[in-house]
């Protein structure tokens, strides 16, 4: 079968395979139920513009993290996204980064140029080897397997 046919063939049966498996999901597990309204402001800023209010020191990394780690856990059972979590890690990194801030190591132009998303709270897929998270390598079959590193 040649390529060119065979995604013909894909770009037809897709978008109805697609509508048969959604409606029958519909019909076994019922109506989507909306998300919890969002209640933190800090939710709705883009990833440079806390980046920069975090290197400013307008809002403190531990605060962004809480109101991440509350709203994945407040969303979580409606979308299922989170496999393994690292929140306790998490809010202990963003207290070193506040820390790293107040000292005054670096420079707000070092930090943004050298990392400039420090602070930026954010998930990944099982794929990556992140320290202490369960990971999929694709070696001979599936395997589970905990991140040495970041």
């Amino acid at each position: 079968m040649n390529v060119e046919l065979l995604h013909k063939v894909l770009k037809i049966t897709y978008p109805i395979a697609n509508f048969v498996f959604d409606s029958l999901y519909c019909v076994f597990n019922g109506p989507t139920k909306p998300l919890p309204a969002i209640d933190n402001k800090i939710l709705l800023m883009s990833a440079t513009e806390l980046a920069e209010k975090i290197r400013k020191q307008e809002i403190k990394c531990k605060d962004v993290m809480r109101a991440y780690v509350k709203r994945s856990q407040l969303v979580n059972p409606y979308i299922n996204a989170v496999t393994d979590s690292r929140y306790v890690d998490a809010l202990q990194d963003a207290i070193a980064v506040d820390r790293f801030l107040e000292s005054g190591a670096k420079t707000k132009d070092q930090i943004a140029e050298e990392t400039p998303l420090l602070g930026v709270p954010f998930t990944c897929k099982e794929v990556l080897g992140i320290k202490g998270i369960l990971f999929l390598r694709f070696i001979i079959l599936f395997s589970c397997r905990t991140g040495f590193g970041y």
